[in-house]
Parts: structure tokens; sequence; C-alpha cells
């Protein structure tokens, strides 16, 4: 018990004490004169220690009333509201402590303390996660926002991750082309582009040029910096995505779409046919069908075959008809292309078993038959086969 409580105690009247100690004890005589009982002394005892027991949390403090008045009547007194305090501590079984009680001083000296803590430092930070912000960005169709946080995400984002924001990024970027190409078909940006001579003979494009005049020069650097490249064709400029910024990221995405993204870089490289010529080599043609044919195979139903399957297409159309300004066979002997022939057998002679293959190795025996002449039947092996005819 604390000292406010033996200072608010009410005294118990001698008489009544002396008739509750009878009842108690069995004795008026204060525990202390009845050395005789065990139940006595055990009373005292008892009494002394829920005492101790009660004051563990602050000292008790005696009344200086208690010990001047009626000695022998106080001190049986005293012996009865020993019991009764040892009664009290067992009701209350623990001392209360700061942490149950909070007393004034104890609210002040906690603001005391949480004032002398440094104050936290809080730093602004992007109530999006990576992937909120990315959609937030393709929805408003931002390619160049989207590209920056690819470049930052992509080292500790998860492969489905980052190749379903490559492929939204894709989308975005082709949604784009369109327009982009029809602002760059204006008349005043082609003539711009032709005199700044974008490109040197036999060198790719020099993306780092810029025309002087803003309406062009604007659209280059939209190009440069959103994923695009110029290319040009019978002095036509335009624009297409360039695959060789999005193929650094190949060994991070899933391995179909690495895989579609090394098929798609070779037309960033180099297109098959500009100009109704082959512009690439006999056999890299060859090299570009098979890889196509083998990914259709892979994955025929991947949401990246239905742009394989068109550039397929055109492998395939070429591989068995060639084009109008380099065919397959000459307009005048019908003679198969003697480089091509040579490209042809040295292709059948890895032993691919891709699709391809199998039409390729199948032509190659008619055309032996006919001494590589365009045959009746090479004709209507071709046309069976042909792609544009199929759809």
């Amino acid at each position: 018990m604390s000292g406010t409580q033996n200072r608010t105690r009410k005294k118990i009247p001698a008489l009544a004490a002396m008739a509750l100690m009878t009842a108690l004890t069995g004795s008026v005589l204060p525990p202390s004169l009845v050395s005789a009982s065990p139940a006595s002394s055990e009373a005292a005892k008892s009494s002394r220690e829920a005492s101790t027991a009660s004051n563990t949390t602050k000292p008790r403090r005696a009344s200086t009333s208690e010990a001047s008045t009626m000695a022998s009547a106080e001190s049986t007194a005293a012996g009865i509201q020993a019991v009764a305090d040892s009664a009290a501590a067992e009701r209350t079984a623990a001392p209360l402590t700061d942490a149950a009680v909070s007393t004034p001083t104890a609210a002040a000296h906690s603001e005391q303390t949480a004032a002398s803590l440094p104050a936290i430092k809080t730093s602004k930070v992007d109530p999006l996660t990576p992937t909120a912000a990315f959609n937030k960005l393709a929805a408003a169709g931002d390619v160049k926002g989207m590209w920056a946080l690819i470049d930052a995400r992509a080292a500790s984002t998860s492969q489905s991750t980052l190749t379903l924001w490559l492929r939204r990024l894709e989308a975005a970027q082709d949604k784009r082309l369109y327009s982009l190409e029809e602002e760059l078909s204006a008349e005043k940006v082609q003539n711009a582009l032709m005199q700044a001579d974008m490109y040197s003979s036999g060198e790719p494009w020099k993306n780092g040029a810029r025309t002087g005049v803003r309406q062009a020069d604007v659209l280059l650097d939209e190009i440069t910096s959103q994923g695009y490249v110029l290319d040009t064709t019978e002095g036509y400029f335009f624009p297409k995505i360039d695959y060789e910024r999005y193929l650094k990221y190949a060994k991070r995405v899933v391995p179909r779409y690495a895989e579609y993204l090394s098929l798609r870089v070779d037309d960033t490289h180099s297109e098959m046919t500009k100009d109704a010529g082959l512009i690439i080599s006999w056999q890299e043609m060859l090299d570009r069908a098979d890889r196509q044919s083998l990914f259709l195979q892979r994955y025929p139903n991947a949401p990246e075959t239905q742009a394989i399957q068109a550039m397929y297409r055109q492998s395939l159309y070429v591989a068995l008809y060639g084009t109008d300004n380099v065919p397959l066979f000459d307009y005048d002997t019908n003679v198969m292309d003697y480089y091509a022939r040579k490209a042809y057998q040295q292709y059948l002679g890895l032993k691919r078993q891709t699709p391809f293959a199998k039409n390729l190795g199948g032509y190659m025996k008619i055309l032996e038959k006919s001494g590589f002449k365009l045959s009746k039947a090479a004709k209507t092996y071709r046309d069976v086969r042909n792609p544009w005819l199929a759809e």
C-alpha cells in the first residue's frame, strides 16, 4: 500500500478492535503478547510479510498519531489493522507500477524524453510501385517514360514482369509508328532529310545527324530518344522500331521473348528486300527463314507468333520465287540462279529438321530432276506453298 492510503485510512475504535481480535484470534491481547499461541505468532508474521510485500513500490511511512494514544487499545487496534492490511495485500496480489498507472510526473518525463530525441527525417517516396508506375506511363502512351523506367528497373525486375513491360512498350511504339511516319512523310521533312545526307554510301543511318529544319529535327529527336531508327528505300525516309535496343535485355526476359527479339532485330540491321530487290545474301535469307520457321514450330500460339508469321511468309516467298529484281529463275532461260542454287544446297547439307527445311528439300528434289530449270512440276509445287495465296 502507498503512503496516501495510510493517511486516509480510518482508525478502528478500541472496543470494536478487541471484539474483532477475539473473533479472529481467540484472544484480546495484541499479537506481540500472545507468544504461546502458534496461530497468533503466524498471524503476526504473515502481517509483516504482507505489509512488506504491499510496500515494494514505495516505502511505508508510520502514522505518529497511532503511537501516542491509548497504548494498550491502540496496540490491539494496530494488530488488527495489520491483519486487515494483510488481507488487502492478498486481494491486490501485486503492487501497482508506473507501466500500469500513468501519473502526471511520468507523462511529463515521457514528454521531456521525446523532446530530447532528434527528429526523424522522412524522404519523399513515390507511392506507386514500379508496375503501377509503368501502367500509368503505358496508359498515357509515354514511350520515353516507359523506356526510362525499364532502363532504371530492369536489373531488379523479374523475367515475366520485364517481358510484359517490353511487350507493352513495343505495342505503344508500334501504335505511334503509323502517325510518326505520316509526320515524317511531309514534303518539307523529306526534302530536309534528303539534303542532309542522312546516310553515307553503304553505311547505316547517322543517328546523330540533324537537318537544321526544326520540323524534321523534332521528329529525328523523337526517333533517337524513343527507340526508333530511320530507314530509307527509293529515296523515301521512314521510321521503324529499333529492336537492337530491346535486344540488350534478352538475358533478362523469358526465353521465348528473347528468341523473338533475336528475329526482329534482323530487320533493324537490314530488311530483307528493298526496291523490289533482295538486299541480303541468299545464305542469310535461308538462315532467317529457318529460324523463323523454328520459332513458329516451338510457339504456335505465342503472343509474338503473328509477327513472326508475317516475317516467315516473306522469307518463304523469296525462297520459292525470289524478288522482281532478283528472281530465283532467269526470266529468259528459266534456269535457277547459280548463287542461289549453291546456297540452297549448302543449307540442305546441314540436315535441319524445321518445316522450312522440309519444304525447301522437296522443292530442290523436283528441280534436280529438271536440271534446275523451272519445270511445270516445280511451278505447281511452289504455287501450292505460296504463302500469299494460302491466306
